[in-house]
């Protein structure tokens, strides 16, 4: 399965090492994931290198619009607020409810913060599964999202 994995970047990389987790277990299952730059910042500042400035932001912005179609499923690690992570999860939703795409996403938030508030956008999408993970889960919330995935093709 082609995965697009979510998370933020320009807006703060406290949760990086949740992304990593995140990823390996996506690799281990054999699946695809499209955004290996989420994972590993050295990958993302070799995207598009002749491009500067809006050039390359506007390069990065259509391949990313681009993976997001090309993708099976979404995981977005949505612990750190993320203008971009909130973009491309937009637009999902608007590939879901507009052009009646099928697009499963999972909606990831670090267990340590259960206790502190997240916007209803992400706890109430009734297009996404919403769950907590840790170190210790990671792997069984996934394995669990892509397995009920699979089961309903």
């Amino acid at each position: 399965m082609k995965i697009y994995l979510a998370g933020s970047m320009a807006g703060g990389r406290d949760y990086a090492d949740g992304l990593v987790a995140i990823n390996k277990v996506l690799i281990e299952l054999g699946h695809i994931v499209l955004t290996p730059f989420v994972v590993d910042p050295k990958i993302n500042e070799q995207r598009f290198p002749k491009l500067k400035g809006v050039k390359r932001a506007r390069a990065i912005f259509e391949e990313d619009i681009e993976l997001v179609t090309e993708s099976d499923t979404i995981i977005a690690e949505v612990s750190q607020p993320s203008t971009g992570v909130g973009t491309e999860l937009g637009y999902a939703l608007g590939l879901i409810r507009l052009a009646k795409k099928r697009k499963p996403i999972l909606l990831l938030r670090h267990k340590s913060l259960e206790k502190v508030p997240t916007s209803n956008l992400i706890i109430g999408n009734p297009h996404a599964t919403f769950s907590y993970y840790d170190k210790g889960s990671v792997g069984s919330v996934v394995w669990n999202f892509l397995n009920k995935l699979s089961k309903k093709k």
